[in-house]
């Protein structure tokens, strides 16, 4: 299982690694001890490019308002919620998440890249949760981020992880909170988001950064329904396309890959992606490319800028069909290898096609993704 996640020649190449924090004994604790040995495995394979990273689910008990590790079963964190941390706690809980990343390092030998404030704070089901309003959020990142950033190594913050996109730049305004307020602002080093809700599979858009946004922006949860290739490039395209992603997490690796010696299409989709777009690759505009029908190809393009090499991704929902492309500028692949996911082929190498002056032609399968890859 390892190699096929993480194994960027055998496998697909993962580099993020999500695990969980649980809080017992007054301490906050590893939930789940097969984080730890995927951590070594995608250190082993990735190195320095791998980011191993932790969310919380709940606060200890006490701490809470209704004195339950879980929510109140409603699934919505209405104003008048008791799920939500004690404002008299926020320095004893920042200073429990603060000495997680040395208890993941005593037990996997990794150091943490960065710790979450919390996970899902819109939504208040009856498993370990804990509600934060946009306002309560930035209150509580500004205790907690000064005291990752005094750790050594210091731990990068992430916050706030809505279960809902909706709720991330709108509804109830996490990003745009953190964002406004300088303090909390220069604490969070990474917004991000779940992607679930109105704007979950099925879908080819998803909610837009500001303009002036600089900070990097991670969707980092999803199951989709169904779970199948399509939905999942398409899922990945909509993140990166219009979201303004530049990291992409499954939730589960469990559910994702259920067995192992027969991984599903939707393994080999994700692989489309993560196997020729990595660290230090810049998603490049696309003009003249759908992004509003499933019939028409969906198309999300990425460059290495030290080295030139191009990784286009295109998603066909729709019948066979022959699609053109035109890569711009003036260093232009001499060739491109396209890489197929569909009903007959599992992430397959195929015939290198010839670029002349930046444009080429290619067949795509019927309900395919494609990623063509090419170097000057």
């Amino acid at each position: 299982m390892q190699t096929l996640l993480w194994d960027p020649v055998n496998g697909i190449g993962l580099n993020l690694l999500r695990i969980g924090i649980e809080s017992a004994s007054g301490k906050s604790v590893l939930m789940g001890n097969a984080a730890i040995a995927d951590g070594q495995a995608c250190k082993k394979f990735s190195g320095d490019a791998c980011k191993v990273w932790a969310a919380p689910w709940s606060p200890p008990a006490s701490m809470k308002g209704n004195n339950n590790v879980n929510g109140n079963s409603t699934n919505a964190c209405s104003a008048s919620s008791t799920s939500r941390l004690n404002t008299s706690s926020y320095d004893a809980w920042t200073t429990m998440l603060a000495g997680f990343p040395a208890t993941y390092k005593a037990q996997s030998g990794i150091d943490l890249y960065a710790l979450s404030a919390q996970n899902e704070p819109d939504w208040n089901p009856n498993y370990e949760a804990c509600c934060f309003t946009g306002a309560e959020m930035v209150n509580f990142v500004n205790v907690l981020g000064p005291k990752l950033a005094a750790l050594s190594p210091p731990v990068k913050l992430l916050a706030a992880e809505p279960d809902n996109w909706s709720n991330f730049w709108s509804g109830d305004n996490y990003a745009t909170d953190i964002l406004a307020d300088a303090k909390a602002s220069a604490n969070v080093a990474i917004l991000a988001t779940h992607d679930y809700g109105s704007t979950s599979a099925g879908t080819y858009g998803r909610p837009a950064p500001p303009a002036s946004n600089t900070h990097h922006i991670w969707e980092t949860e999803c199951t989709p329904n169904p779970t199948d290739a399509l939905t999942i490039a398409t899922m990945v395209y909509a993140a990166f396309s219009t979201g303004g992603v530049n990291g992409w997490h499954y939730w589960w690796t469990q559910s994702f890959v259920p067995n192992a010696s027969s991984p599903p299409d939707q393994y080999y989709a994700l692989g489309n992606f993560s196997k020729f777009v990595h660290a230090g690759y810049y998603r490049v505009d696309v003009s003249g490319a759908a992004k509003a029908s499933g019939t028409v190809p969906l198309v999300v393009a990425f460059s290495n800028l030290s080295d030139g090499t191009v990784s286009i991704v295109v998603v066909n929902g729709g019948s066979a069909q022959q699609v053109s492309l035109f890569v711009a500028g003036t260093a232009w692949p001499a060739s491109v290898t396209p890489y197929v996911t569909s009903a007959s082929s599992k992430l397959a190498a195929g015939t290198a096609i010839t670029v002349t002056a930046g444009a080429f032609t290619a067949s795509l399968d019927a309900k395919s993704v494609t990623t063509f890859v090419g170097k000057p």
